[in-house]
Formats: C-alpha cells, structure tokens, sequence
C-alpha cells in the first residue's frame, strides 16, 4: 500500500483545526490565499507563523497515517545515509535513517510527493520503505550533521595520508 493509499479523508486545515493550532477564521483566511496563490496550506500558516514546522509535520503524519518522529542524531545510522545519492536525498528532502536485513526506514518532511517517494524506494532495493514524518527543521539539523561528519571524514583521510 502506497502512502497516497493510506491518507485519512481530513484535510490538513481541518487536522490542524481539530487539533487546537487554528481556528476557523485562520483556517478561512488561509484557505483564501491558497486559491490565490496554489501555495500548500501548511506554508502559508508555517509563513503567517500561525503554526511551527513540527505542528506541520505532526498534521502530515496525521493525514498519511505514518509516525511521526522527533529525530534525534543517535537514531540514524550515518553509515546508511552516506549510501543515498545526496542530490536526491538533499532535493527531495527525504533521507534513510537505518536498514535492516528487510526494511529501511527513511524520513521524509513531504509525504505528498509520491513521485519522490517511489523515487527514494527504488533506491532501497529488495528492502520495504518505512516512511516517518520529520519536521523540516529537523531535517536541515540532519543535512548539516552529515555535512559535519563528511568533512571529519575527509579532513582524517588526508591527515592519515600524510
């Protein structure tokens, strides 16, 4: 079953309602520059700062039926991440957290974009895909650890070549 197969019949606006982070004129006024502007209902409450990003990426697990998961470093297994091709996985804002012998769980801030999501499992292989939700931010903090510890490595390869 495919994460757009899965997705509950409420609305985001209506999670987000439901859930006390908005109230109904929000939600009109929001909705109103939606048809405007075709920009996601999520961003513009996120740019209005009328939610935070982890409301957001809370609604969105709500809505997909995926976990949400506060990400913390000592979850991932970097080793895993290094193997994901980073254009895909910096683009597309989605990246592998940690494998089994038959599933890889990667995080993912847009459940939405099923092509991305089709995309990133072809990259898994045999394995099954386990989607969580992550609020942006979350990811960015994830993008720029990687970053640190590439650099680690490649500053010790050097050294250890000299």
């Amino acid at each position: 079953m495919t994460v757009e197969q899965k997705k509950n019949k409420k609305q985001i606006g209506e999670i987000l309602r439901d859930r006390g982070l908005i109230n109904e004129i929000q939600l009109i006024s929001a909705l109103a520059e939606q048809q405007r502007t075709h920009e996601f209902l999520g961003q513009i409450l996120l740019k209005r700062s009328i939610i935070s990003d982890s409301d957001l990426a809370q609604a969105l697990s709500e809505k997909f039926e995926l976990p949400y998961l506060n990400l913390v470093f000592d979850q991932i297994d970097w080793d895993v991440v290094q193997k994901v091709n980073p254009t895909l996985a910096v683009e597309k804002r989605c990246l592998p957290l940690f494998q089994d012998e038959w599933s890889l769980t990667a995080a993912t801030v847009n459940p939405t974009d099923a092509q991305t999501l089709s995309e990133f499992e072809r990259y898994a292989g045999s394995r099954k895909v386990r989607w969580v939700v992550i609020s942006d931010r979350q990811m960015d903090m994830a993008f720029s650890e990687f970053n640190k510890r590439a650099r680690r490595r490649i500053q010790e390869k050097i050294k250890d070549q000299n």
